[in-house]
């Protein structure tokens, strides 16, 4: 008898583990390099019905700083339109709202050279932004098996294929994550996957937890809490005029580029980094008691869009950089 309830004990608690998005599960992301960080939380708020289908529904929202006329900030928060998940058979599925179907994120089934498709034809991002994608793909490079809170979940390490414009993963990225799906939480990127690198977007998984488990990344710091926001600067003087007179030319860049600084960077300490659409970290310039300062295009291995983000004490800046 005390078998049977102990045999029935572990099979409630491996199903209790095992459900994906229980309502109050949380996930938070941090975001690529920014003064001041943001912060993306995805959290399931309710059970619901769709197309037959028992989903969980799941609200994102952005806290970002929003800049004042006067130079200060505050911080401000951006919502997405609910996203609606389920889970069948270890595999989990995604609403599209465009053309009224499922389609399947994550395949826990799969095996090491197993290419997942996600997404074939046009379809839009997990905010609903009217930019349009048309193929999200990803390749299963490795399956292994982790204990979370002593309770085994499989490991997935990824890439992303060729072809695809949507990214699951970004081995790449400044802040050293892992390129990996884990069961039960997702993409170490972004539980939904994100497009091209844009200034301000998701780089990576904080922390997951739920009312099972609690999950803190392996680079995230202990000592920071998942919801953690930098300290907002008060004031950054003459930052409107500044960030009109910092120039790029020319731009596309071809050979050399000139940085032009304005006069109230100038004798000062500048860096400058510069990141690939995905995130990669190319090139860190510093500059000091210089006026300009020089890009070249040995800097960069292949033509495309750059982010360059100038910073100087308080001051940050981002530009767009394109090479030819």
């Amino acid at each position: 008898m005390k078998f049977l309830i102990t045999i029935g004990i572990l099979l409630s608690c491996n199903l209790l583990y095992s459900q994906w998005a229980p309502v109050g599960a949380k996930w938070y992301y941090g975001h690529f390099p920014q003064s001041p960080n943001y912060l993306t939380v995805i959290e399931s708020v309710k059970d619901t019905l769709i197309l037959n289908k028992n989903c969980k529904e799941l609200i994102s929202f952005t806290i970002y700083a929003q800049m004042h006329p006067n130079g200060s900030y505050t911080w401000d928060t951006a919502y997405c339109l609910p996203q609606y998940i389920y889970d069948d058979s270890n595999r989990v599925f995604v609403y599209d709202s465009v053309y009224n179907s499922f389609y399947m994120l994550y395949d826990f089934n799969a095996d090491a050279g197993d290419t997942i498709t996600v997404q074939d034809s046009i379809f839009y991002d997990h905010c609903n932004n009217t930019f349009p994608y048309n193929v999200f793909q990803y390749r299963i490079n490795s399956v292994n098996d982790t204990l979370i809170n002593g309770i085994s979940f499989k490991v997935q390490t990824v890439s992303t294929t060729q072809n695809s414009g949507w990214y699951i993963t970004d081995p790449y990225n400044p802040q050293g994550y892992y390129p990996i799906i884990l069961e039960k939480i997702g993409s170490f990127k972004f539980l939904f996957g994100v497009g091209d690198f844009v200034e301000g977007s998701v780089s990576y998984l904080r922390c997951y937890e739920d009312n099972s488990i609690s999950y803190h990344a392996p680079d995230w710091p202990n000592s920071s809490p998942c919801n953690y926001l930098y300290t907002l600067p008060t004031v950054i003087n003459n930052a409107e005029r500044l960030s009109k007179n910092i120039e790029v030319f020319p731009n596309p860049l071809t050979y050399e580029s000139l940085i032009s600084l304005p006069e109230l960077l100038q004798h000062k300490e500048i860096i400058i980094d510069i990141f690939d659409v995905q995130g990669r970290l190319i090139k860190n310039l510093i500059g000091l008691n210089s006026n300009q300062l020089i890009l070249k295009r040995g800097y960069f291995r292949a033509a495309g869009m750059y982010f360059m983000l100038v910073k100087s004490g308080n001051y940050l800046k981002s530009i767009k950089l394109l090479v030819q």
